[in-house]
């Protein structure tokens, strides 16, 4: 189910750095939930009393962009209507441009569709920052049509997607920084690239030691033809894909902090929800990589982009939620314990302090009547054992919550 509201987004941060956030865990001691206030069903509002939130500088300034409203209140079959800050390519020749669909939905009833062919190989929707992100969090709720209903017309590699989001530094263009990924459907590979504009740059894999992967100069792109580096981040990579884990939802989110011009400091998480499974990060690149020689930074999230030799591939995008300055959040999931959950759903935060959060409650897929469990990840990954609740139940007896801020409700 989507909660209709709107964000308004002044300009935040002037220093990028990338971090993902969402499938690992630090000291869950470190953050608690004492109490709740407001009844758990969806558009809510609700409040949490607690310790060790930490603050949330987006909340403070707004600067949040949630499109749950922007779907549903969307006519089907009209092309994205682009709150502020966001922007599409109209369709054209060898474009698709975003519509409003109602064949599939992850919650509520909508979703916004992008459909590739032969002809029309590019088809992208985006949100664009006043300034450099600095740190960034962003997660998508993602549907791709399996086999059964395309056929490849590709080169030998097969057929390719570039799919998942794409962060940038305002646009997409060879040479500037950039965090993409791509699939080639006969080669079965996902892959995960993340560009500088730096010709200094080291590209081998002892450069970016990690638990999970590495990070290597890919093959004739070291440097490229403009002077950009393209590397493969390495990792136990799974995700959605047209031929892999397709005709089902599945939620990516990244996080991500710029690392200082020339420094190895920068991060990029990367974490894979799919039905049935425990959530799972995929790439976790922790304070490890150089992202930027300086020449520029992120400031713009492509949804879409790219896709080569398909006789026709529907693409849907549904519950896409951006906050630029840090990881923290609210989450439902469906297990009393966050390593073990494979079910969460985003919450829409409205005030936050160190003991104290309001939020407007977002039921996501959880159906009324089922179990869940409220979780809260503060600025350092610390996250609470899970508080339980029942969706759809009643209001407790605590106070009620203060009114939200920066937002207008529909």
């Amino acid at each position: 189910m989507h909660i209709k509201i709107a964000i308004n987004v002044p300009t935040a941060m002037s220093f990028f750095s990338i971090l993902f956030v969402i499938g690992f865990e630090k000291n869950a001691l470190a953050v608690t939930i004492d109490s709740l206030s407001g009844a758990p069903n969806n558009g809510n509002l609700i409040s949490i009393s607690g310790s060790g939130y930490g603050s949330n500088s987006a909340v403070r300034t707004g600067d949040i962009q949630w499109l749950g409203d922007n779907i549903e209140l969307g006519n089907v079959a009209a092309e994205f209507s682009p709150p502020p800050n966001w922007s599409y390519h109209r369709a054209e020749t060898t474009f698709d441009a975003p519509h409003y669909d109602n064949l599939q939905a992850h919650s509520g009833n909508k979703s916004i569709r992008i459909t590739y062919d032969l002809n029309k190989y590019g088809g992208y929707f985006n949100y664009n920052h006043e300034s450099a992100f600095g740190k960034v969090f962003y997660s998508a709720w993602m549907r791709i049509a399996g086999p059964s209903s395309w056929t490849c017309n590709g080169t030998s590699g097969g057929c390719q997607y570039k799919n998942g989001g794409r962060i940038t530094s305002g646009v997409i263009d060879l040479g500037r920084p950039q965090f993409y990924t791509s699939t080639w459907t006969e080669q079965g590979n996902f892959v995960v690239f993340m560009q500088t504009s730096s010709d200094t740059e080291p590209g081998v894999v002892s450069d970016y030691p990690h638990n999970t992967g590495s990070a290597e100069c890919y093959q004739w792109m070291c440097p490229g033809p403009t002077g950009e580096r393209r590397y493969l981040l390495n990792g136990p990579h799974d995700t959605v894909g047209p031929n892999t884990n397709s005709d089902m939802w599945v939620r990516i989110d990244w996080y991500a902090e710029e690392s200082s011009p020339l420094v190895k400091n920068g991060t990029f998480k990367m974490v894979l929800q799919k039905p049935g499974e425990i959530i799972n990060t995929v790439l976790d690149f922790d304070k490890n990589l150089q992202t930027t020689d300086g020449s520029d930074y992120y400031k713009s999230i492509f949804f879409g982009t790219y896709a080569s030799g398909f006789s026709k591939l529907d693409t849907w995008w549904d519950d896409i939620f951006i906050q630029t300055g840090g990881q923290q959040r609210v989450e439902i999931g469906d297990t009393s314990e966050w390593s073990t959950n494979t079910h969460r759903e985003i919450q829409i935060p409205v005030s936050w302090s160190d003991n104290s959060i309001s939020f407007i409650f977002n039921q996501g897929s959880f159906q009324n009547g089922s179990r869940a469990y409220l979780f809260v990840v503060n600025e350092a990954g610390s996250v609470n054992s899970g508080y339980p609740i029942t969706i759809g139940g009643q209001l407790s007896d605590i106070a009620p919550p203060t009114s939200p801020r920066n937002f207008n409700v529909h």
